[in-house]
């Protein structure tokens, strides 16, 4: 792969980003570009970048990473903020490492490594990166979720990545589970009239999804969709919240834990709603849920992840 340094003009250098409508028009627009992106929106620092604009230092600057889109334009793969920060300073050309011969996915996997090495990305932006890079689990997820989808805005959005990976990594659970989930919860709590149509949508965290889940996933055989359904649209998340905050009195629990007490208590309201004491779900079936299981043992997501990437590092120390 070559990596050539040099000077490009601004106006050539575009942004594939994630929302192309946060731009309203004033900025351009990725050529070509398919699907969602994976470059953040420097308009989203823009205060940030006012701020600190009269202290800026065209020395100073690092060069940006770029990938050749051919037809003279390059999108920004790193250094979005720079490239918006030399703009407000009146630049008409910057440095940059020109990546040739890269695929998008490629660059939506090399932004991710950059930007994970730079500062702390989101898990959401991670996510999205991932799915433009073509990583068949994010897909799988993205897709388990529907009618939701995984922005960072929008009606109809889930931000709660990090509950969806732990359970995609739970054994057992996975893309089902969440895909079961993700409608019970979309046609109570979300409002979701069908055909792309939300009424009367409510806030869903991560710990509330996550809640719903590990139900579902204690209930096992025995679950009664319709059951939760009815019970879903008499407790909303503000109404979960309330009913955890008076049972632990505090709001600073931790997500599992979080979890953990709401799984208890909608299982309770549940369990009002089923006849046959044989299928009602307990509080021990919730602290039997393999769900809470691996996520106390820390067996989640970014684990697995690490520990996949740790094992050729340590066959190669072997040798």
């Amino acid at each position: 792969m070559r990596i050539v340094t040099k000077m490009i003009p601004l106006n050539k250098i575009f942004l594939d980003e994630v929302d192309e409508e946060i731009y309203n028009g004033n900025v351009r627009k990725p050529h070509g570009a398919e699907g969602p992106g994976y470059q953040r929106d420097p308009y989203e620092r823009i205060k940030w970048i006012n701020a600190r604009l009269p202290l800026f230092n065209e020395q100073l600057l690092r060069p940006l990473e770029v990938s050749n889109r051919g037809g003279g334009m390059f999108v920004a793969i790193d250094g979005g903020g720079r490239w918006l920060m030399a703009e407000l300073a009146g630049l008409k050309e910057i440095e940059c490492r020109i990546h040739e011969g890269l695929s998008r996915e490629e660059e939506a996997e090399l932004f991710e490594l950059l930007d994970s090495e730079t500062y702390k990305l989101r898990a959401i932006e991670k996510f999205q990166a991932m799915m433009s890079g073509g990583k068949a689990f994010a897909l799988e997820i993205n897709d388990a979720v529907a009618p939701y989808r995984i922005a960072k805005r929008g009606v109809g959005t889930l931000k709660c990545v990090v509950p969806l990976l732990d359970i995609y990594a739970t054994p057992f659970a996975g893309v089902k589970l969440i895909s079961r989930a993700a409608k019970i919860i979309a046609n109570t709590w979300g409002g979701y009239q069908g055909a792309g149509n939300w009424c009367g949508v409510k806030k869903i965290e991560g710990k509330q999804f996550l809640a719903v889940a590990i139900l579902i996933e204690a209930a096992g055989t025995r679950f009664d969709e319709g059951t939760l359904r009815k019970r879903l649209d008499k407790i909303g998340p503000k109404d979960l919240d309330r009913d955890v905050l008076a049972e632990h009195g505090s709001k600073d629990l931790n997500t599992v834990n979080y979890a953990r007490a709401a799984a208890k208590i909608l299982a309770r309201r549940y369990s009002r709603g089923i006849s046959d004491p044989n299928r009602k779900i307990s509080a021990t079936d919730i602290e039997n849920s393999q769900i809470l299981e691996t996520l106390m043992e820390g067996s989640t997501f970014s684990r697995q992840v690490r520990e996949a990437k740790a094992k050729p590092v340590r066959a190669r120390a072997a040798k």
